[in-house]
């Protein structure tokens, strides 16, 4: 199985990048995949420091950018930047001067009026950053630095880490949210020109490929298919359940079903049916620790 581009997001796809500019194993990073980060504005990465250490980096966080200056110094000791930055602010975006919404990239170069970009979620091509826009619209840069060997990544330091990370969700309330925001984008006319913007959509997305990117972890790390085929496979139905939803209410947004009762009640239903998916698969988790 591979990982294919379109199960990853803004973020993944640029620290991928990175990784491979320091030549390090890149897979660890989907440690954080399984969440419900539904409703965060900004990308959140639960316990980041630890997920480094199974791909052999360190990171520094740098908050402020003064001048041009200071992404030189910056780049005379990295290769590469990662920038988060208000996507409307970006020239090359299709959300530029549209929506608001946290988006990642790479900064590989400057001159004095533009950082250069490499942005692998939207193109293959460098573009450019007017620094104007940098400084508006950035929420944080972030360094990397190698080191000197990277901690192997094993089954059991997969459940420990998901065992610590499921304490804090609230499978129900998530739906539940989800369900209050699709009766108001249904109960409003849709004024968003490009729907694929909505918020809504972006979080449903994450928390699908994040199921699908757990799965292609536990294959690649070498999890015993047999013993493990029930976790598996709910993994793969809740994939293909949180995906049907998502491309149900995309459906019923370019059909300008606003009031179509009878795709509200579909969707509400799929989504009851996911809590006791996700449910069985978190109880999956928490019995693993007998064994691991």
């Amino acid at each position: 199985m591979i990982i294919l581009e379109k199960h990853m997001d803004c973020f993944q796809m640029s620290f991928e990048y990175i990784c491979g500019v320091y030549n390090v194993n890149y897979i660890p990073i989907y440690l954080n995949s399984y969440n419900f980060d539904y409703g965060l504005k900004y990308y959140y990465i639960y316990n980041f420091e630890t997920i480094l250490k199974y791909i052999g980096l360190r990171v520094r966080d740098v908050y402020s950018i003064s001048n041009s200056y200071s992404i030189r110094d910056l780049l005379l000791k990295h290769e590469c930047i990662l920038l988060s930055i208000d996507q409307f602010y970006c020239p090359w975006h299709r959300a530029y001067k549209v929506s608001h919404f946290c988006h990642n990239c790479v900064i590989t170069d400057c001159d004095d009026a533009n950082v250069t970009c490499y942005d692998p979620y939207i193109t293959k091509n460098k573009v450019l950053l007017p620094f104007d826009y940098l400084y508006n619209g950035v929420d944080k840069i972030m360094l990397f630095e190698k080191e000197s060997k990277a901690k192997q990544l094993k089954i059991s330091d997969v459940i420990s880490y998901l065992q610590n990370r499921i304490t804090e969700f609230r499978v129900d309330e998530i739906v539940n949210n989800i369900i209050i925001d699709f009766v108001q984008i249904q109960r409003e006319s849709v004024t968003q020109k490009d729907i694929y913007l909505y918020p809504m959509l972006i979080w449903l997305k994450r928390i699908a490929d994040g199921r699908y990117q757990l799965f292609y972890l536990l294959m690649h790390i070498g999890i015993d298919e047999e013993t493990n085929k029930f976790l598996l496979k709910k993994l793969w139905d809740c994939v293909e359940i949180w995906s049907k939803i998502y491309n149900m209410i995309i459906k019923s947004l370019l059909m300008h079903n606003n009031t179509n009762s009878d795709i509200l009640s579909k969707i509400i239903n799929r989504l009851t049916d996911i809590i006791k998916k996700e449910d069985e698969i978190l109880e999956m988790v928490r019995g693993f620790a007998i064994y691991y």
